[in-house]
Parts: C-alpha cells; sequence; structure tokens
C-alpha cells in the first residue's frame, strides 16, 4: 500500500480531468490540453497525450453515453455530471490498466490522471531501495484507488 495525504492539488485542474467554468456551455470540455500542464509527472501516461474521448466511447457503451458533439464538431463531456466523471474514471481505468471498479455516486470519484501523478511521486521516493516498505493509506475513499494500482 501507499502513503498519501488528504487533499487535492488544486492548481492542477486539468490532471483531475475536471473543467470548472461559471457558463454551463462551457464547462463541456473534449480535448483537455494536459501536454501543457507543468505540474503533471514525467511518467504520466496523461501528460502527452489525453484520453480520446472518440475511441473510448466507441469502445465503452457505458461512457458513450456521456460523449456528446460540441458545436465545432470534437467530442466533449460535460465534468459537471458526476455520471459523466464517473463514468470517465471507470473507462479509463479499464482501458488503461484492466482495473473494473464501480463507483457509488455519492462518493468522490477519483480522477485518473492525477492519483497517477501521486503514485509516480510515491515511486520516486521509493525508487533504489531495496527493502520493503510499508504504508498506509488515509482518505482512500469509497474506490480504494491507490491499493487497487500498487501491485502495477
Amino acid at each position: 500500500m501507499l502513503v498519501t495525504v488528504a487533499g487535492e492539488v488544486p492548481s492542477n485542474p486539468c490532471a483531475a480531468l475536471v473543467v470548472h467554468r461559471h457558463d454551463k456551455t462551457k464547462a463541456l470540455c473534449g480535448s483537455l490540453n494536459m501536454a501543457l500542464n507543468k505540474s503533471m509527472h514525467p511518467r504520466n501516461r496523461y501528460k502527452d497525450r489525453p484520453p480520446d474521448f472518440s475511441y473510448l466511447a466507441s469502445k465503452y457503451p457505458d461512457f458513450q453515453q456521456h460523449v456528446h458533439t460540441s458545436l465545432t464538431g470534437r467530442p466533449v463531456v460535460n465534468f459537471k455530471e458526476p455520471e459523466a466523471v464517473r463514468a470517465l474514471t471507470c473507462t479509463l481505468l479499464k482501458e488503461d490498466f484492466g482495473l473494473t471498479i464501480e463507483i457509488p455516486l455519492e462518493r468522490l470519484i477519483p480522477t485518473v490522471p492525477l492519483r497517477l501523478n501521486y503514485i509516480h511521486w510515491v515511486e520516486d521516493l521509493i525508487d533504489g531501495q531495496k527493502q520493503p516498505r510499508r504504508g498506509i493509506d488515509i482518505g482512500t475513499g469509497a474506490s480504494c484507488i491507490y491499493p487497487y494500482w500498487e501491485p502495477q
């Protein structure tokens, strides 16, 4: 298990796959510009390759219902809808990590790119240490996302 600290990195909205806008019509976001996000870990698979919503929607029907086409013809997801965020999280975990989880809507939904940053940062801290490490995951939430990833 990994040691985590409660709290988020508020200066990293792209990594969190969350878009905060005052205008609801602008809350739709299709291709996040995560490649320009300097806060993302260099090994984070989403740093230079944001999720391809079109591809994911064609492969995962549960996600497809949350992907819409913008006026410019781009696939978009409304990140203000918890069901859409949950569907995206479950889809990314299945597609990129082979993990299938269920996330209750009344709980916090983990954001895959940001959680992956934490994993990489912890890997950096313990890299090269030959002795086994133990940790405690505080605030893991309903999905227990870190213990799922730890063996990978």
